[in-house]
């Protein structure tokens, strides 16, 4: 990896922190909730790791494209092509751990008794 890859992947990570600093803490907060609430911790510690694993996985992914490119492997038209495809992933992949994240914390709860 080039010094420009590094800079690049510790820069998106750092603009990212306090997701992932939520994602770390909910998946622990439900790993230590797991025995007292199966279903809503089970989907919880899922819908974090989705999302921490997509921020992860798209700044290295875009982080070897933009190496891709410097390097002139990928023509600029590919380049957008493809790093359109992978911002389209992550748009459909992070609403879907907070999906699972929102269902977890109403999965479960008791009906309110009629007034």
């Amino acid at each position: 990896m080039t010094h420009e890859t590094v800079s690049y992947i510790l820069q998106q990570l750092a603009y990212q922190l306090p997701a992932l600093f939520i994602y770390v803490g909910g998946g622990i907060a439900a790993a230590v909730n797991l025995r007292r609430q199966r279903a809503s911790s089970v989907l919880c510690l899922i819908g974090c790791v989705v999302a921490l694993m997509t921020i992860l996985a798209l700044t290295g992914i875009q982080a070897w494209l933009f190496g891709a490119r410097q390097s002139g492997m990928w023509p600029m038209a590919r380049y957008g092509e493809v790093m359109s495809l992978v911002a389209m992933a992550g748009a459909v992949l992070r609403p879907i751990g907070l999906v699972l994240i929102l269902v977890a914390v109403f999965i479960g709860r008791k009906q309110p008794a009629p007034l």
